[in-house]
């Protein structure tokens, strides 16, 4: 949920009592007022309602050749994390940042530009008890985010179905299996025609929505299922599509 549509519809977001992952972008770092914070935080713990971050992600490049596109990279990351902690969140999720286009021919020099921004947010992160998790974006293979779970081991994965349908080679079934055991901490799900990221309502594409449900239904540590609508109408659509897993 956008941090602005939620405060929005704040009332009648709390009313319906359900978890919220808020998407907090470089508009609102910039731009946010402390009442806004206060809002946020004392709602939600007066409902009893768990929210957890997910950070600015358009523009940022924290592997980026570039010193300063790294440096301003880092500064939006850690301003995130800052505001996860004010907003008494213990979770954020940021995106790889891996584009095989541009990275795989030069894996480790993106791996180690990568890792002169991870180092401080991992210090950050510890220092403010949040856990990081590295979500798939354009990635076409887990080796990126394996890669970055193996050097921050307080780090953990976000695997995002919808965009690994588009991007990823391999069946998300033989993926799950490289990832490492209990590494994946959520998952990310909406609906799509496996051509664009699309965020239909779950089951109105041509996901395997069901089984991949199952499959994570089998994990001794249950990751947290994040859905992903881009409207109020279709939140409560897949609200209701998810009540028939419950059990």
């Amino acid at each position: 949920m956008p941090i602005y549509r939620l405060l929005d519809g704040f009332d009648n977001y709390l009313s319906l009592k359900v978890n919220c992952e808020i998407y907090i972008n470089s508009a609102f770092i910039d731009n946010h007022k402390q009442w806004e914070i206060e809002r946020v935080k004392n709602g939600f713990e007066k409902k009893g309602i768990l929210k957890r971050i997910h950070g600015p992600f358009m523009d940022i490049c924290p592997g980026s050749s570039d010193k300063k596109v790294r440096a301003l990279s880092q500064e939006r990351i850690l301003e995130a994390l800052r505001l996860c902690a004010g907003l008494g969140c213990n979770d954020i999720v940021f995106h790889s940042h891996y584009d095989p286009v541009y990275h795989k021919r030069h894996f480790d020099e993106w791996f180690s530009f990568s890792k002169m921004v991870w180092s401080n947010v991992s210090a950050e992160a510890e220092k403010n008890n949040i856990v990081v998790y590295i979500e798939n974006s354009e990635d076409d293979s887990p080796e990126p985010i394996i890669a970055i779970l193996r050097e921050y081991p307080l780090f953990k994965a976000c695997f995002d179905l919808a965009h690994y349908s588009i991007f990823g080679k391999e069946s998300w079934q033989n993926l799950l299996r490289m990832y490492p055991k209990g590494s994946i901490g959520e998952v990310h799900l909406s609906d799509n025609d496996k051509k664009e990221d699309q965020h239909l309502v779950l089951g109105e594409g041509s996901l395997d929505v069901e089984p991949f449900l199952a499959e994570i239904d089998t994990y001794k540590e249950k990751p947290v299922i994040t859905i992903e609508p881009h409207s109020n109408e279709d939140l409560l659509m897949d609200i209701e599509y998810m009540k028939r897993f419950q059990g």
